[in-house]
């Protein structure tokens, strides 16, 4: 994921906070036994 996280970066205009990113990646694999998979999807994808 942090590798794919850098392909994005790369490619895109949009500065990304690298702190944010990992955070949303941890917060993502806390979630992740708790959620279902269209859950997980949507709290990964988005920042609500």
């Amino acid at each position: 994921m942090i590798a794919e996280a850098q392909d994005i970066m790369r490619n895109t205009d949009i500065t990304i906070d690298r702190n944010v990113l990992l955070d949303r990646h941890s917060v993502c694999r806390r979630n992740v036994s708790r959620l279902n998979p269209k859950e997980l999807i949507r709290s990964c994808t988005t920042t609500d």
